[in-house]
């Protein structure tokens, strides 16, 4: 009696899952799309020069707008952030690697040196560049540069393909 009920209980798990409408889904576009997407070997290398070349755009962009405050707000987003450091103050909540740049541009500002741009690895998600304006551009910023944080995950989305 047993084995016959367990039969039939059987019969009815294999009916339910034979009458059971699973509806397939068409992959044919996805599996399309992600063909055309190419697994990119970037070292660490690659990131620091494409937080250069972003830098310098937005560096020039900045410039080439005399560095008004708000066209530089409305760069700001999620993946990047733009900062105004005046050379005559002091920013206690940089990053370690961040101050010592913001020092030693403070340095070679009082000893009336030139000012390159400077780009660096700040920690494993954060590249930073660093530059002082033109100060045909921008002579109100003569005593300030500019420190820009990029994300990693943004510089390496914009690394083309070669």
């Amino acid at each position: 009696m047993k084995c016959i009920n367990f039969f039939k209980l059987l019969g009815l798990v294999f009916l339910q899952i034979a009458c059971t409408h699973i509806e397939r889904v068409d992959t044919t576009a996805v599996k399309e799309a992600m063909s055309n997407y190419k697994i990119k070997k970037i070292s660490s290398s690659d990131v620091l020069n494409e937080a250069k070349i972003k830098g310098e755009e937005l560096s020039s962009k900045i410039e080439s707008a005399n560095c008004i405050p708000v066209l530089i707000d409305s760069l700001n987003s999620d993946n990047l952030k733009i900062s105004e450091l005046d050379l005559d103050k002091t920013y206690p909540e940089l990053a370690d690697k961040v101050q010592q740049i913001f020092e030693a541009y403070q340095y070679a500002f009082k000893g009336k040196e030139e000012l390159p741009a400077n780009y660096q690895q700040v920690n494993d998600s954060i590249y930073n560049f660093t530059f002082h304006p033109d100060p045909k551009n921008c002579p109100e910023m003569e005593g300030a540069v500019y420190s820009i944080d990029f994300k990693k995950a943004y510089l390496i989305q914009s690394i083309k393909p070669e």
